[in-house]
């Protein structure tokens, strides 16, 4: 990710604040604040800890469903958790993310996806299939409905790709207009 001149990430579902601490540690001018449920904020605050980024780092408990999110953000993070939720979820998530962002702020969403056919690649479609019969709410969309939920969020310049192999994931990033 190109974070230049970036100065604070929202992180949300951040999980054990890794990203977090490789996207601070990449970005000396970069200060993180992770976002996760207290049981795993938990975790979070012992290897940031651990990892010496305490004074840029900050782990706040919260859930991303409910959860007011800090503002001032210039880029938030949503990696690896939207394949477990529904489009109306999503499309929230989306909302609230807008609004905590600075005008020219930009999100970016690291996860399984597939193309508009719904079918490729094959290892998505076969991950999205294992969600579906495995949980409530999950399932792999594509980089097409990705880009129609932020746009409608009110986001631009959407740009989506694969990583390299061996990783299945795609990234994905676009601007808050104003």
């Amino acid at each position: 990710l190109d974070l230049k001149g970036r100065k604070q990430l929202l992180d949300l579902g951040g999980g054990p604040g890794t990203y977090a601490a490789l996207l601070a540690q990449a970005n000396p001018g970069l200060r993180a604040t992770v976002m996760d449920l207290p049981e795993v904020i938990a975790v979070a605050r012992e290897l940031v800890k651990k990892a010496g980024m305490e004074d840029r780092i900050t782990c706040v408990d919260g859930d991303y469903h409910h959860s007011v999110f800090p503002k001032g953000n210039d880029v938030i993070t949503l990696f690896g958790v939207l394949h477990k939720e529904s489009p109306d979820r999503i499309r929230d998530i989306f909302k609230r993310a807008y609004e905590a962002l600075v005008p020219g702020g930009i999100i970016h969403v690291l996860d399984m996806m597939t193309d508009k056919s719904g079918i490729q690649p094959k290892f998505s479609a076969l991950f999205g299939v294992n969600m579906a019969l495995t949980t409530e709410q999950g399932w792999v969309f594509s980089s097409q409905m990705l880009d129609g939920w932020l746009t409608k969020a009110g986001f631009s310049g959407f740009s989506c790709r694969p990583l390299p192999p061996p990783m299945p994931h795609w990234l994905a990033g676009a601007v808050k207009k104003d």
